[in-house]
């Protein structure tokens, strides 16, 4: 019997959560502060259904809740637990992948890592290419010429589990990369 905080989890799978709303960078000279962007909205684009921000707790895979499913790896009785994360949205799975790490899980190497060659040939969503052309518009004003992309040993080009998902298949059918990275504890 598992004692009370106890779990016996060997994985736990964070697939495809709903994406925020993109942020969209703040214009220089502009009258508005933060916190009034925040309450109005004016530093966010596209559908209005969506989380407006990944610190929202209707976004998934919010600071809150990828807290608690490190807390719930962390108290496994196993000595090895694992976490896969996969999301059709780039941004939103580097938001994910940066937040795991500072929460101190280890990100695996993939023996079929993700190249920017193939991302690039698999082609990007509008909202990937918005995305793109904003962090490009950051780096510019920050003189940083680097631009952070769901490529690397840690993200892998082919998929972890033997049988894919529905949102899997509709993405393969459409060409749409799939962001892949698995953690351990």
């Amino acid at each position: 019997a598992l004692k009370q905080n106890q779990y016996d989890i060997g994985m736990i799978l964070l697939q495809f959560p709903t994406p925020f709303r993109l942020q969209m960078a703040v214009q220089e000279g502009g009258n508005k502060n933060d916190e009034d962007r925040k309450k109005d909205g004016s530093n966010q684009a596209g559908n209005e259904r969506l989380p407006p921000s990944p610190d929202d707790v209707s976004f998934m895979a919010n600071p809150t809740n990828l807290k608690r499913i490190v807390d719930i790896l962390n108290k496994s009785q196993r000595t090895k637990t694992y976490l896969l994360v996969q999301s059709n949205a780039e941004d939103v799975a580097i938001y994910i992948y940066k937040e795991l790490c500072s929460l101190g899980l280890e990100p695996i190497e993939s023996d079929s890592p993700q190249t920017l060659e193939s991302l690039i040939d698999q082609g990007c969503t509008t909202r990937t290419q918005t995305w793109l052309q904003q962090q490009q518009q950051q780096q510019k004003q920050q003189g940083d010429p680097n631009t952070a992309r769901a490529v690397g040993p840690h993200w892998t080009s082919v998929p972890y589990l033997p049988v894919m998902t529905e949102t899997e298949a509709s993405c393969d059918h459409q060409g749409t990369p799939i962001h892949r990275c698995l953690f351990r504890k």
